[in-house]
């Protein structure tokens, strides 16, 4: 690899701070570059609120919560294998994860407290992020993405500073959980420009549609987990590009895992189970719009589920909330909120409080929902389930998973049908026995 050469800033900082720079003034999409470059300027990002679209100093905000968010020494870690996900509180869940899929002794990089380490960068490195930084917040001002400019700052220091871990090992491997990030991509491409061949970059999409966050995703090994995956690898082949594709189970499998082992039967205690993507609590709570209109998906859902229910008054539906919708303080007006739905609650019931909705699959013989992981997760488990999609480009029309998708027009329908058949009818009759993880044959 060719070192950079510059007068202001010292050595892996300034190569840092220059890969860094690079990518983001890249305006070639025929290259990776430029494709990162799009998708941290224009992609949805969730680390700020939605209000933040209309604050014209956020980036200056932004600023100064990143400099003064704390201080940590750097740590010094022993082997060259790196988790980096957003927090500490999944550390435990992905060496377990990655253990079980072959790989072990990972060190753990947490996105959120790179910022932390921002004491540990060399002055000059400092003094050119902070121009910079005034640069980027100045253009907020006026600026129609000022959300993701405002974040540019904070992903060039959680940069530096995660150069710096990772530098310390010749070769190296990245685990990269983060990869619904804006600047993921960056990222990626501006490592792989600083370590060459001495980095192995992984990345490990969650089970939804790359589609929705992930249509530009740019990796060494790309870590799939569903066929829709793979089928829109190839689909989107000029904005998805990896050297290697793989087949892992999905990031929490192995949480439920042994509850489905062998798994032949369901108890049908209710006829149908609702899974909540919570949309009307995260627009409550500022939560950035993604612009799929969900609550409204979800709103037509219900009302279409009450009209069921009204015409099979022997039938019983369980809703699964969404852990945002179980936090103490909003557990009232959840119950209030869903049974407004409903001419006759006695039909309804919810799911425990404390009960992971990847427990209880069997407990219902046809799971629903709107665009939600927990539905990818049901199928790959072996268990009905059909999916409301507010997207017009999800599913691709050429899809097997096109036949159990529902809208306003087929909900009856495909209600009445799949609840009178068995769940092996019914993954043979959509052609979509694939989607059944393989792990639970093994």
């Amino acid at each position: 690899m060719k070192r950079l050469e510059g007068p202001l800033i010292e050595m892996s900082d300034r190569h840092s701070f220059k890969a860094f720079i690079r990518v983001l003034a890249c305006q070639d999409r025929g290259k990776n570059a430029g494709l990162a470059n799009v998708s941290i300027r224009s992609f949805l990002s969730y680390r700020l609120p939605q209000s933040a679209h209309h604050d014209p100093f956020v980036g200056f905000r932004e600023m100064k919560r990143t400099l003064f968010a704390g201080k940590k020494e750097q740590p010094v870690f022993e082997t060259s294998n790196f988790i980096f996900d957003s927090s500490i509180k999944t550390r435990d869940l992905r060496v377990d994860y990655l253990g079980k899929i072959g790989f072990t002794e990972m060190e753990f990089i947490a996105r959120n407290e790179l910022v932390f380490l921002w004491n540990n960068i060399s002055p000059a490195a400092k003094i050119a992020a902070i121009l910079k930084g005034v640069q980027w917040a100045t253009q907020c001002l006026w600026s129609k993405n000022r959300v993701n400019k405002a974040l540019f700052f904070r992903s060039l220091i959680e940069f530096i500073c995660f150069v710096k871990i990772i530098d310390s090992k010749k070769k190296k491997i990245v685990f990269d959980f983060n990869q619904f990030e804006v600047d993921s991509n960056l990222f990626y491409v501006a490592v792989s420009d600083l370590f060459g061949e001495n980095l192995v970059y992984r990345k490990f999409p969650s089970p939804g549609p790359l589609q929705l966050h992930n249509s530009i995703l740019l990796a060494d090994v790309l870590c799939y987990n569903t066929p829709y995956h793979l089928e829109e690898i190839k689909e989107l082949k000029e904005t998805i590009r990896c050297v290697k594709i793989e087949r892992v189970p999905m990031e929490q499998f192995f949480l439920y895992a042994d509850l489905y082992q062998g798994a032949n039967s369901t108890n049908d205690q209710y006829a149908l189970a609702y899974y909540s993507h919570a949309s009307w609590l995260r627009r409550l709570s500022d939560h950035a719009d993604d612009g799929l209109n969900i609550l409204e998906y979800e709103n037509s859902l219900l009302q279409n589920l009450d009209i069921y229910l009204r015409a099979n008054p022997d039938k019983k539906l369980v809703i699964f909330t969404h852990p945002r919708e179980r936090k103490i303080e909003v557990l009232t007006d959840i119950i209030t909120y869903y049974k407004n739905f409903f001419q006759n609650s006695d039909q309804v019931s919810f799911c425990k409080e404390k009960t992971a909705s990847s427990s209880e699959f069997r407990t219902a013989k046809i799971g629903i929902g709107v665009y939600s992981t927990i539905l990818f997760e049901r199928l790959a488990c072996g268990y009905p389930t059909l999916i409301m999609t507010p997207s017009t480009a999800f599913p691709m029309k050429s899809s097997s998973l096109s036949n159990i998708v529902v809208n306003d027009g087929n909900l009856q329908e495909k209600l009445s049908e799949s609840l009178k058949i068995t769940r092996q009818e019914f993954f043979q009759k959509n052609q979509i026995e694939d989607y059944i993880e393989p792990y639970l044959n093994q």
